[in-house]
């Protein structure tokens, strides 16, 4: 946020100004306080007044009645009353001018309700301690850079009349929402689809920011930035006796510094068609950032996570989980400094086939990018040992990770990896896997490049190295063989000799072809050299990683194929 405490999202804009005025509330009492005009004929205009104006009952707006507040002007509700819409309201504030509307005897007020068939066009406009700033029947409403402060109940709520069609967006226009005791966006139950928001800030509210009591139909929330609120930061949780919920989408939505709440982003659903979480970043949570759980009554569902940034997170940051989902795609999305306390994972996956589900559901994990995380685990991916999926992950990369089981961990030989990087010299291992051994199957992981040569794999369930994993093994012109302290070495090096040292020992590699090619448990590499070749050797039998433990350089030449041992 700039020195004008304006944030700006995308091509959002959020002005928490409130003009050059102060931001104090205007006394209740006194000759300073205005009496508002009655409301005569069909167009009425509220001038400026050199102080507020206190209304003392309700400002009912009739059907055929049009009300016009100009720029800085002050409206002070005194009591339990508001402002009802059945015309046209029309309150037009200035960046420099804007008009606030507020408890004039400091207590709070009823809040502006716009009826059906009425319409509602704030802009510039202050809100404060209102029980609902803005309760909306009507879908004729437009908002533009609004301010709700200290809303006791909502800031702004939709009722059973909001949107009459099947598909509508509630565009809240840039808008501001400060410490609301309850839900800054309040979606009610209505018969058919619910309204999804867009160009919100929402700071410091009580309970969760975006609720939805009855999500059905299609929802869509994007442009939102959530900061420091309580409850959720968007809620959406499909009730089973009410409409089925079509589709999510979430796009573009932001969420930081959530320390008092549940859940950054939390969907549930069991009829849901298609989930989308695109383009979001959730920064310094200390709660889940995301939960996402889908159980599916029919397993025609499909879910897409792409493009997002998880970064500074604590907790475990992202859980999904898909039961009887048809198929699904984690793709391009970064996890990049998460659980520096060491707890959870920053990546959760549970996916599982149905009983009834016939065909084999599939997910994609691809192309994401995990740098510097912490925890128990960067990635954990779970599923049914029975019903087989179809779950492969691909082209990821896991960079400098500290994880004190394991980079990665599957319960299930159903997640191949096909080229993936790890790179993370200080977790305990690359890849820790846990299913049954009476299986009979082994988890493919195959032209993986790991972060030591052998990889460090650790089988969870019975404590044996590489036992039930299986990895691409490479033709290399190289043969080595491990007899106790003894390790013969042949490889095709570049023309003349070149001897190297290993840790405690001398091989003389010299310039004879190799005399057979042996497959090794190097990864794909495209060329290997003599050194890198050693290092592999030396890690292979010391049982450590190469860089860390072993040290390879030239040595006097000696006669070729010998093998020197040295002492002590």
């Amino acid at each position: 946020m700039n020195s004008d405490n304006q944030c700006d999202l995308h091509n959002a804009r959020c002005d928490l100004r409130v003009g050059s005025r102060s931001t104090a509330r205007p006394t209740a009492t006194g000759p300073a306080m205005l009496s508002f005009p009655a409301l005569t004929g069909t167009y009425n205009q509220i001038k400026k007044g050199d102080a507020p104006y206190a209304i003392d009952s309700n400002l009912d707006i009739p059907a055929d009645t049009i009300v016009v507040v100009e720029a800085g002007s002050d409206l002070g509700f005194y009591g339990d009353h508001g402002v009802a819409v059945h015309g046209k309201l029309y309150i037009n504030g200035t960046p420099s001018q804007p008009v606030e509307l507020f408890g004039g005897d400091g207590s709070p007020w009823r809040g502006i309700q716009l009826e059906k068939g009425g319409r509602l066009f704030l802009s510039n406009v202050v809100i404060r301690d209102a029980q609902i700033g803005a309760l909306l029947n009507s879908d004729d409403v437009i908002f533009h850079n609004v301010t709700f402060i200290r809303s006791l109940k909502h800031a702004v709520e939709t009722g059973p009349g909001y949107c009459q069609g099947e598909i509508c967006m509630l565009d809240l226009g840039n808008s501001t929402i400060r410490d609301t005791f309850g839900s800054a966006l309040y979606v009610g139950k209505r018969d058919k689809a619910v309204p999804g928001c867009m160009n919100e800030f929402a700071t410091g509210n009580s309970e969760t920011a975006i609720e939805f009591q009855a999500p059905a139909g299609e929802i869509t929330v994007k442009d939102v930035l959530i900061r420091d609120g309580g409850g959720n930061g968007v809620s959406i949780e499909e009730q089973d006796n009410m409409a089925g919920l079509e589709a999510v989408r979430i796009e573009r939505l932001r969420v930081e510094d959530e320390e008092r709440g549940d859940v950054g982003l939390f969907i549930s659903s069991k009829r849901v068609k298609k989930v989308e979480i695109l383009d979001s970043t959730f920064e310094r949570n200390t709660v889940p950032s995301m939960v996402v759980d889908l159980d599916m009554t029919s397993p025609v569902s499909f879910f897409n996570i792409s493009g997002n940034r998880f970064r500074n997170n604590s907790h475990v940051v992202t859980a999904l989980s898909c039961v009887g989902c048809a198929s699904g795609q984690i793709s391009r999305n970064e996890w990049s400094g998460n659980n520096p306390d060491h707890d959870g994972s920053a990546l959760f996956v549970e996916f599982k086939r149905n009983e009834d589900q016939e065909k084999e559901p599939s997910i994609l994990i691809d192309n994401n990018r995990f740098d510097g995380n912490s925890g128990e685990s960067t990635l954990a991916f779970s599923s049914d040992h029975e019903r087989e999926i179809a779950a492969v992950l691909y082209n990821n990369t896991f960079e400098r990770s500290n994880n004190s089981r394991a980079v990665l961990i599957s319960d299930t030989p159903d997640a191949s990896l096909h080229r993936n990087t790890f790179t993370s010299k200080t977790s305990m291992f690359d890849v820790e896997v846990m299913f049954p051994a009476d299986q009979g199957r082994q988890l493919n992981a195959t032209q993986n490049q790991w972060s030591s040569d052998p990889p460090d794999i650790l089988d969870g369930n019975h404590s044996k190295n590489k036992g039930e994993i299986l990895f691409r093994r490479l033709d290399l012109p190289v043969e080595f063989e491990i007899r106790a302290a003894v390790i013969t070495l042949t490889l095709v090096d570049q023309p003349g000799d070149n001897v190297y040292k290993m840790k405690r020992r001398y091989v003389n590699l010299g310039s004879t072809p190799a005399l057979t090619s042996l497959p090794t448990l190097l990864p794909p590499i495209v060329s290997v050299d003599c050194a890198t070749a050693l290092l592999s050797a030396c890690a292979t039998l010391a049982g450590h990683r190469p860089r860390a433990h072993c040290e390879c350089q030239p040595v006097p030449s000696t006669a070729p194929g010998t093998v020197h041992h040295e002492m002590g």
